[in-house]
């Protein structure tokens, strides 16, 4: 039963392969949303997709790293040609950039 009203929406989660980003992935593809995961920790992401899609949720992997503007283009480009227009976005990456401020 989907109570949110999410059904057949197409989703893209960053930061997809562990913590946060997997609980967020988890919980879309229990409520029947077909959820694009983005990752650069390619086993685990792989391992999720794999254990959803077991269970007949639909989730593609997508191993790539949030730095890489054109990898994540290509992405987009893909999702959006093969499944239709992204209708939610979660951004769960995070990036560390060390050093001064100014």
């Amino acid at each position: 039963m989907d109570d949110l009203g999410l059904q057949g929406k197409i989703a893209l989660v960053t930061g997809a392969a562990q913590g946060i980003g997997a609980a967020v992935v988890r919980a879309l593809a229990e409520h029947g949303v077909t959820v694009n995961a983005l990752d650069r920790q390619v086993d685990k992401l792989h391992s999720l997709v794999a254990d959803l899609n077991d269970r007949d949720r639909q989730a593609v992997a997508f191993p790539a790293d949030v730095r890489d503007s054109s990898a994540i283009d290509a992405v987009v480009s893909e999702i959006e040609r093969d499944l239709g227009p992204i209708g939610i976005l979660v951004n769960v990456a995070g990036v560390l950039r060390t050093g001064p401020i100014a």
